[in-house]
C-alpha cells in the first residue's frame, strides 16, 4: 500500500507541473500576441508572415496541448456560441460565393480570431490576467505610435499629407489607437504608482497626436468616443495622477496646436461637410453599390470575404466596404448579420453586468469601436475580436461566485 500510494503522488505531481507550466507558458505567448496586434502591419517576416501570426499559431499549440493533459475544457459562454455560429454560417457561403478564393482566405482569417477569442477565455480567467492582456495592448500602441511620429518627423509618410507608421492604413491605425485611450485611463485607476502608473499617465500624449497625425476623419471621432472615460475616471484618479493628467491637458492642447501640420487639422474639419454633403471619402458611392448587392442577394449574401469581388461590376477593382456592418450585411446576408448582431447584443449584455470601473472601460470603448467601424471594414481584424474576446472572458471572474456555473466538461 506505501509503495502504491508513493506511486501515484510520484506521478501526479510532475503531471501538475506540467500542466501548470503550460498553462503559464500558453498566458506568456498570449500576451506577447496581443503586444504584437496593434503594430503587426509594421513588421512583416518573408516567407513566414507577421508575428503575430507565429505567436498565435505557438500559442494555440501549446494551449492545445494544455487542455488535452487537463482533459478538461471551458463551457462557452452564449456570446462565444453565437460568434463561432456566424462564422459557421460564413463557412457555408462557400457553396454559393462569388469568388471560392476569397471566400476560403477569410475563413482561415477566422479560424485565427476564433482561436484568439478561445485562447483568452481558457488562459486569461481574472482581472488580473485580464488587465496583463490589456497592458501588453497599450505596451503595443506605443510602438505603433512612435513609427507614426517617425514617419511625420522624417517624411516617410506614404499617403499624401498623412503621417502612418510603416505598412499601416492611416485609418486602420488611428481606430487601434483610440480604442486604446480608455484602457490607459482605467489602467491609471489600477496601476496608481512605479514605472507602468507613469506609462499609463504618458500614454495619451503620444497615442492621440498619432493619431491626429493620420489626418483620419474617422479615427479623430473614434478618439473623440473614446474621450468621453475622462469624466467617469476623473473623481477616482490619485491625486498625483489628476495634477499630471491637468498639466498634459494644458501642455497638449499646445503642443498639439503647434506641431500638428495645418494640412491635417484642414482634412479633420471637413468632416461636417463631408457627413452633411460630401461623399465621405467615396464611401456613400461604395456603400449604395453594396446595398444594391443586399438587395439582390437578401437571404445568403456573396460569400464571405468577397464583397470586392461583387462590386466589381459597379465600382470597379479592389474597392473594400469601409463599413463593417456593411461587410457582414453583404456577405453572409440577414442570417449572418443577425448572428452577428446577436453576439453583439450578448456582449453589451455582458457589460451590464461588471462591476462600475469594468462596466465604464467597456462601455466606452465598444463605443470607440462602433463609431470606428463605420468607417473601416473591421468585421475580421483583430482588434475587433480582441475587443470580443476580453469582454466574453470579463464574465469569468463574475462564475467563480456560482461555481455550479462554471463547470467543465
Amino acid at each position: 500500500m506505501t509503495q502504491t500510494v508513493q506511486y501515484s503522488v510520484f506521478t501526479a505531481q510532475p503531471k501538475e507541473a506540467a500542466l501548470a507550466g503550460l498553462r503559464a507558458f500558453t498566458h506568456v505567448l498570449l500576451l506577447v500576441l496581443v503586444f504584437t496586434i496593434p503594430w503587426e502591419d509594421q513588421f512583416v517576416f518573408p516567407g513566414l508572415g507577421t508575428l503575430c501570426r507565429v505567436v498565435g499559431a505557438s500559442g494555440f499549440a501549446v494551449g492545445m496541448l494544455a487542455v488535452v493533459i487537463d482533459d478538461k475544457i471551458r463551457i462557452p459562454r452564449p456570446s462565444h456560441v453565437a460568434l463561432v455560429a456566424f462564422v459557421i454560417w460564413g463557412a457555408l457561403t462557400a457553396f454559393w460565393t462569388v469568388d471560392i478564393d476569397m471566400t476560403v482566405a477569410s475563413l482561415k482569417t477566422y479560424f485565427q480570431l476564433l482561436v484568439l477569442t478561445w485562447l483568452i477565455y481558457e488562459f486569461a480567467p481574472t482581472w488580473e490576467t485580464q488587465r496583463n492582456l490589456l497592458r501588453a495592448y497599450l505596451l503595443g500602441t506605443w510602438v505603433s505610435a512612435a513609427g507614426t511620429v517617425y514617419s511625420y518627423y522624417y517624411a516617410t509618410e506614404t499617403y499624401w499629407e498623412r503621417s502612418v507608421a510603416a505598412g499601416f492604413d492611416p485609418n486602420d491605425l488611428c481606430v487601434i489607437l483610440a480604442i486604446s485611450v480608455p484602457m490607459s485611463f482605467y489602467l491609471m485607476t489600477v496601476d496608481t504608482s512605479g514605472v507602468r502608473g507613469w506609462l499609463w499617465r504618458l500614454h495619451p500624449l503620444l497615442v492621440i497626436p498619432a493619431g491626429l497625425l493620420t489626418a483620419s476623419r474617422g479615427g479623430f471621432l473614434a478618439i473623440c468616443g473614446a474621450l468621453l472615460i475622462i469624466p467617469l475616471v476623473f473623481r477616482r484618479l490619485p491625486r498625483p495622477t489628476k495634477a499630471v493628467l491637468g498639466c498634459s491637458v494644458l501642455l497638449a492642447i499646445f503642443a498639439l496646436a503647434g506641431s500638428i501640420p495645418a494640412a491635417r487639422w484642414q482634412r479633420i474639419a471637413t468632416i461636417p461637410q463631408e457627413l452633411s454633403s460630401g461623399t465621405l471619402g467615396d464611401r456613400r458611392l461604395i456603400w449604395a453599390a453594396g446595398l444594391q448587392l443586399f438587395r439582390e442577394s437578401p437571404g445568403f449574401g456573396v460569400g464571405l470575404g468577397a464583397f470586392s469581388s461583387a462590386v466589381n461590376k459597379h465600382l470597379g477593382n479592389g474597392v473594400v466596404a469601409h463599413n463593417a456592418y456593411l461587410t457582414v450585411l453583404v456577405e453572409t446576408g440577414l442570417l449572418g448579420a443577425m448572428l452577428f448582431g446577436m453576439a453583439l447584443v450578448l456582449l453589451a449584455g455582458q457589460v451590464r453586468r461588471l462591476e462600475y470601473p469594468e462596466r465604464r472601460l467597456w462601455w466606452i470603448t465598444m463605443l470607440t469601436w462602433s463609431v470606428g467601424a463605420m468607417s473601416l471594414s473591421w468585421a475580421h481584424r483583430k482588434p475587433t475580436w480582441l475587443l470580443f474576446a476580453l469582454l466574453a472572458a470579463s464574465c469569468r471572474p463574475l462564475l467563480s461566485r456560482a461555481p455550479w456555473r462554471n463547470s467543465v466538461l
